[in-house]
């Protein structure tokens, strides 16, 4: 049985394979503090067996968007960790959401958290969540979803129930199938014959709470039928794309597959590597997710700027894609 570990800082899909293998209605909610630089995240009161919503205000003295942010992977919560996480949204009201049974920073995920943790029951938590994350705030504003490793799994889910979201953003995720993204990085570390194994020993009905490679056999069951490729090229909006060019968690190949595939589609599209970043997008003595965070800022507070820009046909604009391409390659 693996050891199933906290994987602080928990937003990434790090999965614990011993191979590193990747992978209700809302209340009525209360506004959220004036804004400023001083803001700080805080957590809403929500059922503890969905999880858990943090919320913070603009670090400008105007709210311009709104940010939805799904994280991935881990049983850490990210409360100590999320100023720093999102400091270069400045101009957006973020909204951080956690999953159910979190452990302390350092200590093995509980098995109430390996029981409930996998894509379906998530998605159900997430979106009651994100209702009522979403009623604290201004819903004048755009409103942008953000996905951020395996959290990117739940984008579909949530642009369904929130046709009013502007723009879909994917962080350090190939934006295919789990499934085929952890074959190919199964492939790419020579252990394919162990991923085929794992999937076929999560097939089938069965009653028992085995772990297996860190999760709870559901995680592995449900993943095999998750569609997310197909989705997210038939989403009628923008979508954004960032990844790290030293990822080790996912391989190259995979980011690329799905560049080729998004290029193709009716709305706009930009995929943006960093130089030397890891899945995370950290590099050598920077945080290129700041960088990201700062330009998806001017993004979309420049489509709250735009008074034909509203209602179901308010878009985003990645008119300075290229530009961004080209700054991200600098080491």
């Amino acid at each position: 049985m693996a050891d199933a570990r906290n994987t602080a800082p928990g937003f990434w899909r790090g999965v614990l394979f011993w191979i590193g293998l990747l992978v209700a209605s809302a209340g009525h909610g209360q506004p959220l503090p004036p804004a400023g630089p001083d803001a700080r995240f805080a957590a809403l009161d929500t059922n503890a067996d969905d999880g858990q919503v943090l919320v913070r205000p603009a670090l400008r003295a105007t709210a311009r968007w709104r940010a939805l942010i799904v994280p991935g992977s881990g049983c850490a919560s990210l409360a100590p960790s999320a100023d720093r996480l999102a400091r270069g949204l400045r101009l957006a009201q973020v909204l951080l959401l956690q999953k159910p049974g979190l452990s302390a920073a350092g200590q093995p995920c509980s098995m109430a958290h390996l029981r409930a943790d996998n894509l379906a029951d998530w998605q159900q938590r997430a979106l009651r969540l994100a209702a009522q994350g979403l009623a604290t705030t201004d819903p004048q504003l755009p409103l942008v979803l953000i996905g951020l490793s395996e959290g990117a799994e739940l984008l579909p889910g949530l642009a369904q129930a929130h046709p009013e979201a502007i723009a879909l953003v994917l962080v350090g995720h190939a934006g295919l199938d789990p499934v085929e993204a952890g074959a190919m990085q199964a492939q790419r570390l020579g252990q394919a014959e162990v991923w085929r194994a794992l999937m076929a020993d999560a097939r089938g009905a069965r009653d028992d709470e085995a772990v297996l490679q860190g999760r709870h056999w559901r995680y592995w069951q449900v993943l095999q039928r998750w569609a997310l490729q197909a989705p997210l090229l038939a989403d009628a909006r923008p979508v954004l794309q960032a990844w790290g060019a030293a990822d080790a968690l996912m391989p190259a190949a995979a980011y690329q597959q799905f560049a080729d595939a998004a290029r193709q589609r009716a709305a706009p599209y930009c995929g943006v590597g960093f130089a030397q970043a890891d899945h995370q997008l950290r590099a050598p003595g920077s945080d290129r997710l700041q960088q990201l965070w700062r330009w998806l800022d001017q993004a979309a507070s420049a489509a709250a700027t735009h008074p034909w820009n509203t209602g179901r046909d308010a878009t985003i604009s990645l008119q300075d894609c290229a530009a961004w391409q080209a700054e991200a390659a600098r080491p």
